[in-house]
């Protein structure tokens, strides 16, 4: 054994002597006390126990108290008062009128040594089972600590984007008549007449423009997050890929799990575009 070990057994040993002596010696006043009043053997013997009990259950009350960290419980503390303030008044009492003041005093000593000695040794106690009970104590408040309630999922919309149309193909242009070299060497009189594809004019063809295309409407961002917050965090995260949405919650200055779906968001909605 320790030192230590061997100082707390030899004041716990002089402690429960101190505290039975001392009660000894009160019960035994208080025995013939009541003897000296009317009583008999057997119920003079039990009649101290009236007054010494309550010292024992009021402290027993205080260290339960103590123990479970319930604050005072002053019903033990009135017990206790009750118990040893009886027991010293009947132990003076006791002794008579016009006795010097060395008898009172030596009535006296007992129970008040019966009370600090069975005190000091509830104090004693109280130490030693706070001691054991401080790790199942630890272990109980680490369990009642309530999970970290999981993120809300995150849905995003499936924005379909219609097939590109393909642009008609324009017919070929003419940029001029066409005449046969039959004709041409015909001639070209007055009294010729015109040919039919001279005198109608050649139609152009319209030029149709392609249609646009549709373009794709942008993700939604998801309920609970800023638009701002994720705009934010989406030029955090082209600076800084490994940035973590904890560092991205103490920037914006909210909480973690709020840092971890902005994150999230800003990710999801930077795939869906590219």
């Amino acid at each position: 054994m320790k030192a230590r070990d061997w100082t707390a057994l030899g004041a716990v040993t002089a402690t429960v002597l101190l505290t039975g002596f001392a009660f000894w010696l009160s019960y035994e006043h208080l025995h013939d006390v009541s003897a000296g009043h009317g009583l008999t053997s057997s119920r003079a013997w039990a009649w101290p126990a009236c007054l010494d009990l309550f010292i024992v259950i009021g402290e027993l009350l205080m260290l339960r108290a103590s123990l479970a960290r319930g604050g005072m419980d002053w019903w033990a503390v009135g017990l206790m008062v009750t118990g040893s303030g009886g027991s010293i008044a009947l132990n003076v009492a006791g002794v008579g009128k016009d006795a010097p003041t060395l008898t009172y005093v030596v009535a006296a000593v007992p129970p008040v040594a019966a009370l600090l000695a069975f005190g000091a040794l509830m104090r004693q106690v109280h130490d030693h089972l706070a001691v054991e009970a401080e790790p199942f104590a630890t272990a109980a408040e680490l369990t009642a600590v309530p999970p970290e309630p999981a993120p809300e999922p995150i849905t995003l919309e499936r924005v379909e984007i219609a097939p590109p149309v393909a642009a008609r193909q324009a017919p070929p242009l003419v940029f001029g008549p066409v005449v046969p070299v039959a004709e041409l060497l015909a001639g070209t009189g007055p009294e010729q007449a015109e040919p039919r594809h001279l005198a109608e004019p050649v139609p152009r063809p319209e030029r149709t423009e392609p249609e646009a295309e549709p373009k794709p409407e942008p993700a939604e961002v998801p309920p609970g997050v800023s638009v701002e917050h994720v705009t934010l965090a989406q030029l955090w995260l082209k600076s800084d890929p490994k940035l973590t949405g904890t560092a991205i919650g103490t920037r914006l200055g909210t909480s973690d799990s709020y840092g971890r779906r902005v994150r999230r968001a800003a990710l999801e909605l930077a795939g869906a575009s590219s």
